[in-house]
């Protein structure tokens, strides 16, 4: 076999393939033999005729196909090892001459990226320091108060941060100016928190003031970007207000904290303390991450990547159909999600492509760092992440060992990247 590669700039590479003549008239010989026993000929049990009759019944183009599909792997393995390349996909093959006596075979190919890792031996990142103040704290305990208030139902005016129970049917007018209730938009004892946004702007500024077994219509016009049957329309809402109810916050002390049955949280202060370190750990972890962060962006802009646009294309139209999953999931079409979101396919293609390029880098840096570095985990490292997690999560340690022997590469991987990761956050420190 004969074969040259041309490079198409740095991530595409032509192979041409002339097959010798030899090879090639095996490959027909072979496809015949093959052919031949599918053939019927009078007089003959099926596929039992000699083959040189069989081959007076056989399509030369037919034989043809057979052969090339038998030589277009073993062409393509010869070549990619002979030339040391890693591929991104399958190729896409073309036949560019066939006869009798020859054959040529044009693979044209995406190379696997790379990445040119630059300097990653000092980094200009630095790592904050968190600290949490008395006013957060105490943000935040009064938050958890008033997460846990009771619904109290009142006889006055509803206003903003009470819930409202009631029934409501939306009205559009129809062609002949009359008013139509729509799909949708309609619901009985329905509760909303006023001020919550969960419905159009205006509604529930408008609901502001009800009373109980009142009856009001209010109008909104849905936003432009809403669903296209409803986009920038003016519609009407009809509201039968059942109850207004008002959030009725418990006041600091112990008892109230012992009411909120929080583990080994019996008191004020040990709600506040507990509330200080959980913040702190939020900070903290947010804090670690930043810093990461910035090492790797700093790292990827010191960094050549060889990334062909195809790989980062495939990966941005995997994520678009998860996404459309997703979506479907949540009963909305696709399309819908598009006129909310004021996006367009292009734009969201354009936008799934910017990530995949970032992901890809963060994971070429990463890999290229490994690679130099010979970053690996040892067994005693795998056992320690075990006795780790079966602590943790109050597991037996020989259960988890079989949860993780049974994805053994996965968990590895997971620790590499924690490797790769705590090697550079002390280049950086």
């Amino acid at each position: 076999m004969n074969n040259v590669m041309e490079k198409i700039g740095t991530t595409r590479v032509k192979i041409t393939v002339d097959v010798d003549t030899n090879s090639w008239k095996e490959a027909q010989e072979n496809a015949v033999k093959k052919l031949a026993k599918e053939v019927s000929i009078k007089g003959f049990r099926k596929g039992s005729a000699p083959l040189e009759m069989a081959r007076r019944h056989l399509d030369t183009g037919r034989i043809w196909n057979e052969a090339v599909d038998s030589l277009l792997d073993p062409c393509f393995q010869e070549a990619i090892k002979e030339h040391g390349l890693r591929l991104a996909f399958s190729p896409s093959v073309s036949i560019t001459k066939i006869s009798d006596a020859d054959l040529s075979i044009v693979y044209d190919c995406i190379l696997a990226p790379t990445c040119e890792v630059g300097d990653y031996q000092s980094f200009s990142a630095k790592k904050e320091a968190p600290a949490v103040t008395d006013e957060e704290v105490m943000n935040k305990v009064n938050e958890t108060l008033k997460q846990n208030a009771d619904l109290v139902p009142v006889e006055r005016e509803a206003k903003m941060g009470d819930t409202v129970t009631m029934d409501f049917v939306g009205y559009l007018p129809d062609e002949n100016g009359e008013k139509k209730a729509f799909e949708g938009g309609s619901a009985n004892n329905f509760s909303l928190e006023l001020g919550s946004h969960q419905f159009v702007p205006g509604f529930e500024e408008a609901v502001v003031g009800a009373k109980a077994g009142e009856e009001r219509d209010i109008q909104v016009t849905f936003p432009t970007t809403y669903v296209k049957d409803l986009a920038g329309k003016e519609a009407t809402f009809h509201l039968t207000i059942h109850e207004v109810k008002e959030k009725e916050i418990p006041e600091l002390t112990d008892e109230a904290v012992k009411e909120l049955a929080i583990k080994d949280v019996e008191s004020v202060d040990a709600l506040k303390e507990k509330t200080r370190v959980g913040l702190l750990k939020e900070k903290t972890n947010k804090a670690d991450n930043d810093f990461y962060n910035a090492i790797i962006n700093e790292l990827i802009t010191r960094s050549t990547f060889a990334l062909d646009e195809e790989i980062l294309s495939r990966e941005a139209k995997r994520n678009e159909e998860n996404l459309k999953k997703n979506i479907e999931a949540q009963g909305l079409t696709f399309d819908q999600y598009l006129e909310i979101t004021g996006a367009n396919e292009e734009s969201l293609h354009k936008q799934m492509v910017g990530e995949a390029k970032k992901n890809y880098e963060r994971f070429l840096v990463e890999q290229a760092v490994i690679e130099k570095e010979k970053l690996a985990v040892t067994e005693e490292e795998l056992t320690s992440e075990i006795k780790r997690m079966a602590k943790e999560y109050g597991i037996e340690e020989n259960r988890v060992q079989e949860i993780v022997m049974g994805n053994k590469a996965a968990y590895e991987n997971n620790l590499l990247e924690r490797k790769v990761r705590e090697f550079l956050e002390k280049k950086a420190a």
